[in-house]
C-alpha cells in the first residue's frame, strides 16, 4: 500500500481510538471482537464516459475481516479472467476498507435496546490491475477517507446481541501515486449478531453488509480525452463475514 493510504489511515484511527473502549462497556460481558473469513460480492465498472482501460467486474471475492460494535477491518483480494477494452485480460481486485463509529446521540428505548445516530470514519484502499498480452497495468489504484453519519439500533441480551446500522458517506480520493483528487460517495447498511460463550469465553459472530459507492477520480492519462478527464466508477457490494468472538 502507498504512503499515503498508510497515512490517511492512521489519521482516523487517532481520531477514533477512544470508539473501542466506549462500545466495550456497553455489552456487560459479550465479546468485544470478532475475526474470521468473509466474502465480498460485488459489481464494479467505469460509466460511459471512460473510453479507455473499460472493464465491468461482477465476482465474489473471498477475505479476512476483524470487527466488533464500532468497527470493522476488511481485506478481500479476487483474480478474473475479462474482457477490457472489448480484448480478454486478467484483471486483480483487491480492497482494504476501514469503518470507525461512534455515537454523537444515543437514547434507550427499552430495556436492553437503544437507538444511537453514529458518526461513522470511512477509509477505503481499492486496486483493479490487468494483465494482458504479457503488460501489466494499474488501471484503478485509489484510497478515499470519508466522514458520515446515519442511524443504528442495538439489541442486547444476555448472551446476544444484534447491531444494526444505515449510514450515508462522502469524502475525498486520491490516485495512489498522483496528485489528482476526486469526490467519495457512499452508503451503507450493516448488520451484526453476536452470541457470547459457545464454548468457555469463545463466542460467535455474524454479520451481513450491503453497500454502494461511486468514485469520481481521474483515471489514466487516457482518460483525458473524456471532457473533464474525470470518470465515475461505481458499484454495489454484499458482504458476509463469520468470526470467532472474544
Amino acid at each position: 500500500m502507498t504512503a499515503r493510504f498508510a497515512t490517511v489511515l492512521l489519521a482516523v484511527l487517532v481520531a477514533a481510538a477512544p470508539v473501542e473502549a466506549r462500545q466495550g462497556r456497553r455489552g456487560g460481558g459479550l465479546p468485544k471482537q470478532a475475526a474470521g473469513p468473509m466474502v465480498l460480492v460485488f459489481t464494479f465498472a467505469p460509466d460511459a464516459s471512460a473510453r479507455f482501460a473499460r472493464f465491468d467486474l461482477d465476482q465474489a471475492a473471498p477475505g479476512v475481516a476483524y470487527f466488533g460494535p464500532g468497527y470493522l477491518l476488511s481485506l478481500a483480494r479476487a483474480t478474473s479472467s475479462a474482457d477490457l477494452d472489448g480484448e480478454p485480460a486478467d484483471l486483480e481486485f483487491t480492497e482494504f476498507a476501514l469503518r470507525l463509529s461512534n455515537d454523537v446521540v444515543r437514547r434507550s428505548l427499552r430495556r436492553g435496546v437503544t437507538f444511537s445516530v453514529p458518526l461513522v470514519l470511512v477509509s477505503n484502499y481499492r486496486r483493479v490491475r490487468s494483465e494482458q498480452a504479457g503488460v501489466q497495468r494499474e488501471i484503478f489504484d485509489h484510497t478515499a477517507a470519508g466522514v458520515g453519519t446515519g442511524a443504528a439500533i442495538s439489541a442486547a441480551g444476555r448472551r446476544t446481541r444484534v447491531d444494526v446500522r444505515a449510514t450515508p458517506a462522502i469524502g475525498l480520493t486520491t490516485r495512489s501515486f498522483g496528485n489528482s483528487l476526486g469526490r467519495f460517495l457512499a452508503f451503507e447498511v450493516d448488520a451484526q449478531l453476536t452470541v457470547a460463550r459457545l464454548r468457555g469465553r469463545m463466542g460467535l459472530s455474524l454479520g451481513y453488509g450491503w453497500g454502494w459507492q461511486q468514485w469520481h477520480v481521474s483515471g489514466l492519462e487516457a482518460f483525458a480525452s473524456s471532457g473533464s478527464g474525470k470518470v465515475n466508477y461505481s458499484g454495489t457490494a454484499h458482504a458476509v463475514r463469520l468470526g470467532v468472538a472474544w
